[in-house]
């Protein structure tokens, strides 16, 4: 975490809604060998693997065998992390997804399951400390500060996460079990629930001072029902957020 550098959320949350678009559309778009849009040929080859001459990392082709899988994921882990720093994707999307094909060999899908959710834990850990760098001891700051997070997470981030992580969200198509719930959970975890205290002040606070706006309360009850959704122990928090948010 980088406790020294300067962070600006909104002008984070003012680059999501033009690269965010663009960035899917071009995870999705992406060619595979043969000439089919990555999605779909990841698709047709999901559960049989991806053959050793379609995988080809920077270095060039190489096989389960011939690699280290923990140095693959640490490599793969350092491109995707500064997404969260605002910095984007280290590597074009096709080339973290053969990355990711090339370890679903080797590993089994759970136990890279839990590694990405690790992934996802990091760098909410890191929206984390920036957000608290950002409002510090002024509680009026607390929620425009999280909702401009929110949507560059939710804008930016999620959709990013998305395209990387497809090759192994396709290993989970007939399960219930979502990469991007599991993102969303993280963003849960490790930002609003950590502040729930913080938030419930600064819910009271704008209220008594007429600062929560329609605007501020629109993208705090999108937020606060989309993370809602996990049924869980800390499903509990939220709604209680949602319901004092609405009181």
């Amino acid at each position: 975490m980088e406790s020294q550098k300067t962070f600006s959320i909104s002008q984070l949350a003012s680059s999501a809604s033009t690269e965010s678009s663009a960035s899917f559309y071009q995870s999705h778009s992406a060619k595979s060998p043969g000439g089919r849009s990555l999605s779909t040929f990841l698709l047709s080859t999901a559960g049989s693997r991806l053959p050793h001459s379609t995988l080809s990392l920077a270095t060039g082709t190489v096989s389960p065998d011939d690699i280290n899988v923990d140095q693959v994921w640490l490599d793969m882990k350092s491109r995707v992390l500064p997404l969260y720093n605002g910095d984007g994707l280290k590597a074009p999307v096709e080339e973290l997804n053969e990355q990711l094909c090339l370890l679903l060999r080797s590993l089994p899908p759970t136990q890279l399951l839990d590694q990405s959710m690790d992934v996802f834990n990091e760098g909410a850990m890191v929206l984390f400390t920036k957000l608290i760098q950002c409002t510090q001891d002024d509680v009026g700051k607390v929620l425009p500060m999280l909702v401009e997070m929110w949507s560059f997470f939710f804008g930016h981030v999620l959709t990013s996460l998305e395209g990387v992580f497809l090759p192994l969200q396709l290993e989970f198509r007939r399960l219930s079990v979502s990469l991007r719930s599991q993102a969303l959970t993280a963003f849960r975890d490790e930002v609003v629930v950590v502040m729930m205290s913080r938030i419930q002040d600064a819910l009271l606070w704008s209220k008594n001072n007429n600062a929560l706006d329609q605007d501020l309360f629109a993208r705090l009850q999108h937020m606060l029902t989309l993370l809602a959704e996990t049924k869980d122990e800390k499903q509990s928090y939220i709604k209680g957020l949602l319901q004092q948010l609405k009181q």
